[in-house]
């Protein structure tokens, strides 16, 4: 993160691409510091800040007043679809500081908090302070995917973490991330991996 902080310093980026949990300072200190160094007339640069372990609720609050920050899942988006992310937050027409990503930050982050429940896009758009509709077009809009879809993939990327890491059953992990069917979750987990649970934790 300090590195990183000195480098930003020499040269403001167009887009900046940080892990939300690194060594010495987070990314949200990275993109502070970043913003305290290049002043107040610095243009809002596009950020997307990734995590592997989830986003808070005081992540939210800390990404607040960067309007241009996208939150983001790691590997919940393919490296075609990631690709395609950047670029559009590099191409936009309209400045970055006429949008705001704050009813999308605080779906992701609600899904990322409740993943493990049943959950309606009524509940998820609640949470965000819109209707769905809105919710569902801004969503798509910004991350190139659906809000099921991203809940779906949630899903199924902490599945692949409990089945790499724990002896559970497959039905006891596809409960544990909130699949209530066994065979569903199997479904699911191959169209978005390619293969059953069953395979991909012999595989691993």
């Amino acid at each position: 993160g300090t590195a990183a902080a000195a480098l930003l310093a020499e040269e403001p980026p167009c887009l900046l691409v940080v892990e939300r949990g690194l060594t010495e300072m987070d990314g949200f200190d990275v993109v502070e510091q970043m913003y305290e160094t290049a002043g107040a007339e610095q243009p809002v640069i596009p950020v997307l800040v990734l995590s592997d372990r989830g986003f808070t609720p005081d992540d939210v609050r800390r990404a607040e007043p960067h309007p241009g920050l996208l939150l983001l899942g790691r590997d919940i988006l393919t490296d075609e679809e990631l690709t395609g992310l950047l670029t559009t937050m590099t191409q936009r027409a309209e400045p970055a500081s006429h949008r705001s990503y704050a009813q999308v930050r605080a779906a992701l982050v609600h899904i990322e908090q409740h993943y493990r429940t049943p959950l309606t896009r009524w509940q998820i758009a609640q949470a965000a302070g819109v209707s769905e509709n809105h919710l569902g077009r801004l969503f798509h809009r910004e991350l190139g995917l659906t809000l099921w879809d991203y809940l779906t993939r949630l899903r199924v990327q902490r599945a692949k973490e409990r089945l790499r890491q724990s002896d559970d059953s497959v039905q006891a992990v596809a409960r544990a991330v909130g699949f209530h069917d066994r065979a569903y979750f199997s479904r699911v987990f191959r169209k978005v991996t390619g293969v059953a649970p069953h395979i991909y934790r012999e595989a691993s």
